[in-house]
């Protein structure tokens, strides 16, 4: 998968590399447009509430909450918003980054050197993501919000579990495990792959745009873009699919099979789509760096 490809070239530090260090010391974020923050929240919300329309609109009867249950439901609100909001800042922040250089003119001096111009720019990309620390810390405010989550989930459900007829509520609680640990992975998995989204877009956001500004812009309207069709497109597929009569006689005589598969399903069609939109936003920025072969394992990243 690109996207996890990406993710590994993002996450090494190649201190050997002189373009690298270079760019550590010497770039700043200086994000012009902190109004952006209050705006990607909002946007965030604005496409969870989108996506919550969507799915119940189309029923009468709530089919769609009745097929995926509550816990998912709300893992992927939570989801959402992060991805979103995280995503957004990464890519202005890679924008800003290579658009400082080229504003400083440092961008023919650098594009002279072995690397060439696709090495340095993901040698300046890979700056910004480990610039103080910021990609660690990020890393780890989400294990332990898993973790949180876990521990939350548990204090309720076990005391629930232990204190119900288990052979009554088994198939329940096998329902619960699976939705809730499939969407737990998603939301891991969703959002390094959503940061190797955020990074290729801010790479074609300063592809796009000359001045420092404008290429913020378009490196966060590309993003939202991408996140808006990563969550809308599955959450449709979903919904067309149970809008036939069969499913929802399906969904009424195998609730409890029927919303753990949706979940299976909704989780598979997300990780597909996140793949797809990073080999799109891949070739497009291979085409502005002029480079012809753009399969994985021609990424020129060391």
């Amino acid at each position: 998968m690109i996207a996890r490809k990406i993710w590994l070239a993002l996450s090494v530090v190649p201190r050997q590399n002189p373009i690298f260090q270079f760019a550590v010391k010497s770039n700043t974020d200086q994000l012009s447009l902190p109004v952006i923050r209050l705006i990607t929240f909002a946007m965030g919300i604005l496409m969870c509430s989108t996506l919550c329309l969507l799915s119940t609109s189309a029923f009468t009867t709530w089919a769609f909450v009745a097929a995926v249950g509550g816990i998912p439901l709300t893992l992927g609100f939570i989801l959402i918003l992060s991805t979103t909001v995280d995503g957004s800042m990464w890519a202005m922040r890679v924008a800003d980054g290579i658009a400082m250089h080229r504003r400083k003119r440092h961008w023919d001096l650098l594009a002279v050197t072995p690397s060439g111009p696709t090495g340095v720019t993901w040698s300046l990309c890979r700056a910004t993501f480990h610039r103080w620390g910021l990609l660690r810390r990020g890393l780890r405010s989400l294990k332990w919000a898993i973790g949180v989550i876990i521990a939350v989930l548990g204090l309720f459900l076990v005391p629930t579990f232990l204190a119900s007829n288990q052979s009554r509520f088994q198939p329940v609680y096998i329902q619960i495990l699976i939705q809730t640990g499939s969407m737990l992975g998603l939301l891991y998995i969703d959002y390094i792959h959503g940061m190797s989204c955020a990074a290729l877009a801010g790479i074609l956001g300063a592809q796009l745009a000359g001045r420092r500004t404008e290429s913020q812009l378009a490196g966060y309207f590309i993003f939202q873009i991408v996140q808006f069709g990563v969550y809308t497109l599955p959450i449709a597929a979903i919904t067309l699919i149970f809008q036939i009569q069969p499913m929802r006689t399906l969904i009424n005589t195998w609730e409890t099979e029927t919303q753990a598969f949706t979940t299976l399903a909704l989780v598979a069609l997300v990780v597909l789509t996140r793949e797809a939109s990073c080999r799109i936003l891949w070739h497009l920025s291979c085409r502005q760096l002029d480079e012809d072969d753009c399969l994985p394992p021609a990424l020129p990243l060391d």
